[in-house]
């Protein structure tokens, strides 16, 4: 059931951050932990806020291609996460020469919200 699954999603939150295992996650890993948090629905703000700092650490940033920044930041914004800071670095990170002619559409849309 919902309940059954959002109890499951908490325990496993408060086990990531008791262990402080989002400080190791590289860039890809947040952006994937972030899209399937918001994708699932489940609400952990101290997740979300872990998890957006983390992508905000430079050297995590530059792992990400524009596509993982467009998905962590419509993830971001999809849980009413709305860090100005965070969501302008994934945008200018995405924008950046060498990455913005990877951008589709939809992640330029991702970008806007």
């Amino acid at each position: 059931t919902l309940e059954v699954w959002n109890k499951e999603m908490d325990a496993l939150a408060n086990q990531l951050l008791a262990s402080r295992a989002v400080e190791t996650l590289n860039g890809i890993a947040v952006c994937n932990a972030a899209w399937a948090i918001a994708r699932s629905g489940a609400r952990n703000d101290e997740l979300m806020q872990a998890l957006a700092w983390q992508i905000s650490q430079p050297e995590v940033l530059s792992e990400l291609t524009a596509q993982g920044a467009a998905i962590s930041a419509w993830a971001f914004a999809k849980m009413h996460l709305y860090d100005k800071p965070l969501l302008e670095a994934l945008t200018n990170h995405a924008l950046q020469p060498q990455l913005k002619s990877q951008l589709l559409p939809q992640d330029a849309a991702n970008l806007l919200q």
